[in-house]
């Protein structure tokens, strides 16, 4: 009896043995493999580098989101009719504003250009400007960008924009505006692509060519499909990229899920 117990504890004991050294395999075969990819990734950084491509920092951490629905406002255009001091007109379920008179927003303290759209909205000469948020890399000097969010990441396509036009002075003349309604989680959360790879995704795949600058890269949602009246929202990667020899800049969009250019 004494001799069957202890030769049941001596298997006990080797097969937990055995499940250590498996788990002790595995998780050292998968150390090795990251590394290796970290690698991998540096040594394709380096290459960019040394053919004039400039990035900014690029994060190696991947982020999450969902495949999301919404929808297009068809009541905007018929709701900005009821603004004062201005014509309005749609085109393409956008919705153009033209002021009368160029709207100054400048005074004793002159408007930050996140403050422009809740400016405009508290007079009457907006809707739902307090929706958007500023982008700064999507803004330039006649034109403020501001976009509205899906699960807190900025929308990036015309659909969600507002983009209020400046004159040479400094007054708003007009907007261009989409506004989307009813966003719905389609999926559970999955993970994304880093930015990291993304870009170097972009770069095998010979869509960043040599001399060439990264000035921004990007995490929003951006419509991907349509489902008759709705339409399909993924998180996407977007940069722009500034052709070093000619100053030319365009922008580029990733599907963050399947690393697959979206063309609009």
């Amino acid at each position: 009896m004494n001799f069957k117990r202890i030769q049941l504890i001596f298997i006990v004991a080797f097969f937990i043995l055995d499940l250590l050294l498996l788990v002790s395999y595995l998780w050292g075969t998968q150390f090795i493999a990251t590394g290796s990819n970290q690698d991998n990734q540096a040594a394709v950084i380096k290459e960019m580098h040394g053919n004039q491509i400039s990035l900014p920092p690029l994060s190696d951490q991947q982020q999450s989101g969902y495949y999301m629905q919404v929808k297009v406002d068809q009541n905007l255009l018929t709701a900005s009719q009821n603004l004062k001091g201005g014509t309005v007109r749609d085109t393409n379920d956008l919705v153009t504003m033209t002021y009368d008179q160029p709207v100054k927003t400048t005074g004793h303290h002159a408007l930050k250009p996140s403050q422009i759209a809740p400016y405009l909205t508290r007079n009457k000469l907006l809707l739902y400007g307090n929706q958007y948020l500023y982008q700064p890399e999507l803004s330039t000097k006649r034109t403020i960008v501001y976009t509205q969010t899906i699960q807190g990441r900025p929308v990036l396509n015309g659909a969600g924009e507002l983009r209020i036009r400046l004159n040479h002075s400094g007054k708003v003349t007009g907007y261009t505006q989409g506004h989307l309604v009813r966003a719905k989680v389609l999926r559970s959360r999955q993970p994304t692509f880093s930015q990291e790879a993304t870009i170097i995704w972009l770069y095998k795949n010979n869509l960043i060519p040599d001399n060439t600058r990264v000035k921004w890269v990007k995490l929003g949602y951006t419509r991907f499909a349509s489902q008759g009246e709705q339409d399909v929202y993924v998180p996407a990667w977007v940069a722009e990229l500034k052709n070093e020899n000619t100053g030319t800049k365009h922008l580029v969009k990733v599907n963050a899920f399947r690393q697959a250019v979206i063309k609009e």
